[in-house]
């Protein structure tokens, strides 16, 4: 899917510890294919507040830095909108 140009969103779904099909994707998903996302049907939607214990989760999971990864999907937001500056 990603070589066809398309993005994976995770939101609360991540920060569920039995949720292992979210956790196999955000550590196979490409870091200019990762976003963050708010509305998380499953979990009541999240606060913006709590979005970073997405990216929490996320670097934990990645092994990677979660401000270094906050700051990618937060480029590629932008290029995918076309909004702001990456």
């Amino acid at each position: 899917m990603q070589s066809l140009g398309f993005h994976l969103g995770f939101g609360g779904a991540l920060l569920n510890p039995a949720n292992h099909r979210a956790a196999k994707a955000v550590v196979a998903v490409a870091e200019d294919r990762w976003l963050v996302e708010s509305d998380a049907h499953d979990t009541g939607g999240l606060e913006p507040a709590e979005l970073f214990r997405v990216v929490e989760r996320a670097a934990k999971l990645r092994g990677d830095d979660p401000t270094r990864l906050a700051q990618a999907a937060h480029r590629n937001a932008c290029a995918l909108f076309g909004k702001g500056r990456p």
